[in-house]
């Protein structure tokens, strides 16, 4: 918890037990998330400057032992 209480006091925000349905990206090249779709309707704009980190589905979907 001391990397996330540092964080917030950075204004990181938090959007926790939330489903992503939804990402626009910036026309041009590279990639660069402009919103987010929530599955409850919300919608979370990001600002040049914000960074956006996120993993698609489970990290170990399709690993193998």
């Amino acid at each position: 918890q001391p990397l996330q209480y540092w964080l917030k006091e950075q204004r990181v925000n938090f959007h926790l037990n939330a489903t992503v349905t939804d990402i626009d990206f910036k026309d041009g090249d590279g990639i660069t998330v402009t919103a987010l779709h929530l599955e409850n309707g919300t919608q979370i704009s990001l600002r040049d400057g914000d960074t956006c980190i996120m993993t698609n589905a489970c990290m170990t979907d399709s690993a193998t032992l």
